[in-house]
Parts: C-alpha cells; sequence; structure tokens
C-alpha cells in the first residue's frame, strides 16, 4: 500500500520587524552554534551573573554603540549543524538599541529572515571576543 503525502508545509517567514515596547521586557529565542552557546554560559557563569540576559542585553547595547555594527551584521553567518535555541529576556533597552540596529540595517537595505537573531549572535560574538572567549 503507499500512502501520499501532502507536499511539505512551507512557513512564510516574517520580515524583522520592530519589537513591541509597551512592555519592560521582550523574551526572544535565538539559535546558535553549541561552541557559542558553551561559551556565553561559561562567561556568563565566571562573571557570577545569574540570568544571560542581563549579560546579553549589555552586548546588545554595546553593539549599537559600536561604529560599524552594520558591516558585521552583514557579514554574519551561521552553520545550519549543532545549533541550538536558548531563551533570553531582553531589558527595555536592549529592545529599544536591537530596534535602533534593525531600523538602520533596513535603510541600508539589508533584508535577512533571520536579522534580529543575526544581530544578536553578532552582539554576543562581539562581547565574548571582549572577555576573551571564542
Amino acid at each position: 500500500m503507499v500512502k501520499a503525502f501532502s507536499p511539505p508545509h512551507t512557513r512564510k517567514s516574517k520580515s524583522a520587524k520592530p519589537l513591541k515596547l509597551n512592555s519592560s521586557v521582550r523574551r526572544a529565542s535565538i539559535r546558535m552554534p553549541e561552541k557559542m552557546l558553551e561559551e556565553l554560559n561559561s562567561v556568563v557563569e565566571r562573571e557570577g551573573k545569574t540570568h544571560k540576559g542581563k549579560w546579553i542585553s549589555k552586548a546588545i547595547v554595546d553593539l549599537y554603540e559600536t561604529e560599524d555594527f552594520i558591516g558585521l551584521i552583514e557579514e554574519e553567518w551561521i552553520d545550519r549543524v549543532n545549533n541550538l535555541a536558548t531563551q533570553v529576556v531582553l531589558t527595555k533597552e536592549a529592545k529599544e538599541a536591537l530596534n535602533k540596529i534593525i531600523d538602520e540595517v533596513k535603510q541600508k537595505g539589508i533584508e535577512r529572515n533571520d536579522l534580529i537573531s543575526a544581530t544578536i549572535r553578532v552582539a554576543i560574538t562581539n562581547a565574548l571576543v571582549r572577555v576573551g572567549g571564542l
């Protein structure tokens, strides 16, 4: 007996929309390489922080203050193998910085399906490099 299956369901990806700023926190799910997540957890633990969301929020704000964050986001890529998802809660300041970054990147004509995640990964990578990780 042959069973016919429907064609695979393809999701229409939504372009990165500005985060809603009506609350004080924003929960985000980010996919990142396993090694990056291990390094992030190690640095957060070494610095005595209890929540990686605050550390990531600071990294996002620091990225916004970087001169060439648009170039860094353009060059960001992720290997689709061995990635893990992690949940973080961003502060209001980080949400505002992230929205400004997204707006500026879009004004440059850069469109990506994973623009928010890519931006957060770039922020994490820069912060890890600064503290001697990666």
